[in-house]
């Protein structure tokens, strides 16, 4: 098959480390099936990456023999008119969507993110005649699709879209109350890449990292972005300092909120205690897994978090907060949930793990691996080419170019 995937979550020139578990999903699509990806850069990201002195480059580039991606640019209106970043993306992609279009003749198109970047992925679907899948991650379904006109044009895209991805069961429950029909939702759980993260000796990964060979260290990963909750994690290690020496936090990631977060370790005295260590490479990030005595996530809203399928994998016991579908995948003996935005349930979660010794046997989920992922939703793909849904009626945010559009960019 030849699929066109669609969405801004995916390492570009700008942040090459966006987007990893897409990149590494459609690297094992692309072993068995043609894959072309658009992954439109904002203007904002843009203009960050120049004023950091980083170069764009090439706006398209050959992952593999089967792998290529194109990256546009898109305009949209910073922190307003959020509802109406569907009409945006579209008007400022879809010349470049249509000639790619033409040249890779997709035989479907997969989008992650229900809203702007499902919106468009359906418009060219339905442009098309040919199957859409919509795959959510989380926060798209559990806050921006909770209230307000962008959860209304969030359940649009997912009505209008052939097939709709969960990649929990959470959210899977989520999406029927909200509405979208039992026989469009397929739960895919995400994947782990067994090859980067998998179990290794602790002190060779703390040599290689050049860090304490005995300070506990808990690690943290994940972009520096509100939902994250990284300030409360913050918190929980200033409240642990208080009664004694904390074990040493290292906050990986690179994001919006780095100012605020550094401020807030010089204001709490926690500059030998945290760190911010940056966006780093996944063998880099797998090398923390293994130096790492707890993770931890403290984040507001989540799908299946990344991080914890790859701590589970690298047999990391973890502390999260008890959100989205992490209690899918958690268990008691390894691991620990607590409330969200609660820093002294979290600190005494992290305090009570790092005593307590390694529980010996395997988690009861382990998570699956990107070529098991990559199968599921092919099938899918082939099952909705060969048995095409009855038409639907499309909503008005997905229609024809020949009726007026909402929003003009």
């Amino acid at each position: 098959m030849r699929i066109l995937f669609f969405s801004n979550a995916f390492p570009n020139p700008a942040q090459p480390t966006r987007g990893p578990f897409n990149r590494a999903l459609l690297g094992a699509v692309a072993q068995n099936h043609a894959v072309h990806v658009v992954s439109p850069i904002s203007w904002v990201d843009e203009v960050t990456a120049w004023r950091q002195g980083k170069g764009l480059g090439s706006r398209s580039a050959t992952l593999s023999s089967s792998l290529t991606a194109t990256y546009p640019r898109w305009y949209y209106t910073p922190r307003i008119l959020r509802s109406q970043y569907g009409h945006f993306m579209w008007h400022s992609v879809r010349s470049h969507l249509l000639q790619q279009s033409r040249q890779f003749r997709p035989d479907a198109i997969v989008s992650y993110w229900a809203h702007p970047d499902g919106d468009v992925a359906v418009r060219l679907a339905k442009r098309l005649q040919v199957p859409s899948v919509a795959m959510v991650g989380g926060s798209d379904i559990l806050l921006l699709a909770r209230s307000g006109s962008r959860r209304r044009v969030i359940l649009q895209t997912l009505h209008a879209a052939d097939a709709v991805v969960p990649v929990s069961g959470n959210l899977r429950d989520t999406l029927l109350a909200d509405g979208i029909p039992d026989d469009k939702l397929t739960l895919i759980p995400r994947g782990v890449d067994r090859a980067i993260f998998r179990p290794g000796n602790r002190e060779d990964a703390r040599h290689r990292l050049g860090i304490d060979l005995e300070r506990p260290l808990v690690i943290a990963v994940g972009r520096l972005v509100p939902v994250k909750g990284f300030e409360v994690l913050i918190n929980a290690m200033h409240l642990l300092s208080k009664s004694g020496t904390p074990p040493q936090l290292v906050i990986i990631g690179g994001g919006e909120l780095r100012g605020v977060l550094q401020q807030q370790i010089r204001q709490l005295g926690l500059q030998e205690t945290v760190k911010l260590v940056g966006a780093q490479t996944q063998e880099v990030i797998a090398d923390w897994y293994r130096a790492a005595n707890l993770v931890a996530l403290s984040s507001h809203s989540e799908g299946i978090p990344n991080v914890l399928l790859e701590a589970l994998a690298s047999g990391i016991p973890f502390v999260s907060t008890h959100v989205g579908g992490v209690a899918d995948i958690a268990d008691e003996q390894h691991h620990t949930l607590v409330p969200p935005n609660d820093p002294r349930a979290l600190a005494g979660a992290i305090h009570n793990r790092l005593n307590t010794p390694r529980p010996t046997g395997t988690p009861r989920f382990m998570p699956p691996s990107w070529m098991d992922a990559a199968d599921q939703l092919c099938e899918l793909i082939q099952t909705l080419k060969e048995h095409p849904q009855s038409a639907k009626i499309e909503p008005q945010s997905h229609k024809s170019e020949s009726q007026p559009a909402l929003v003009h960019a």
